[in-house]
């Protein structure tokens, strides 16, 4: 039998995956597959034990883009040789969506059983990896401090509300990036590598 493992975040976006955790194990159950649950919480510390022991030959992400980046940083760091699948069921899920990933999960689940895959870009600051985007500077930090009950309760909007909270906050700050062998220093009030 197939297996794959399902990770996925129970308070992700309006916290509403939970009710389409059923249809998603009779998808898979019905088209001969196995799914292998393993529910998130911070720091995914047993996440590499759980993939090698289940002997799964890919991985589904139902999460946002911050469940995504927890996930890909867990494989990387664990050399973990193992194709993913992302299930957007965040908030915003911009790098699913870039993807054309959220259209149709029937027919997402045959390309996931075909193996279709693509590549996507690896990023790394310091010991971090992303796929997505890594920023820093002014407004850079909304999705990470705005309450999780204000996100399942107004959706994006919740982030808009916090943008406007920090306007007065609104100062240059100074960057040292180092790429490619080469030091520049700059001020700005914010870089984006997507």
């Amino acid at each position: 039998m197939r297996k794959f493992l399902l990770v996925y975040n129970p308070v992700s976006g309006n916290a509403s995956f939970k009710q389409r955790l059923d249809e998603m194990i009779w998808r898979f159950q019905k088209l001969g597959c196995m799914l292998i649950l393993y529910r998130t919480e911070r720091g995914l510390k047993d996440l590499a034990l759980y993939v090698k022991e289940s002997g799964a030959e890919g991985m589904l992400v139902a999460g946002g883009d911050g469940t995504v980046h927890e996930v890909v940083n867990v494989v990387v760091r664990e050399k973990l040789a193992i194709p993913l699948a992302i299930i957007g069921s965040g908030t915003s899920n911009d790098f699913a969506t870039y993807l054309g990933l959220a259209d149709g999960l029937e027919a997402y689940i045959e390309r996931i059983l075909a193996h279709k895959t693509m590549r996507v870009d690896l990023g790394r600051i310091g010991e971090a990896y992303f796929i997505n985007v890594a920023s820093a500077g002014v407004m850079t930090n909304i999705a990470h401090e705005v309450d999780v009950r204000l996100k399942n309760a107004l959706g994006k909007m919740a982030y808009y509300l916090k943008g406007i909270s920090e306007l007065p906050k609104f100062r240059s700050v100074k960057f040292s990036i180092e790429a490619d062998g080469e030091k520049r220093e700059e001020e700005g009030f914010l870089f984006v590598i997507a």
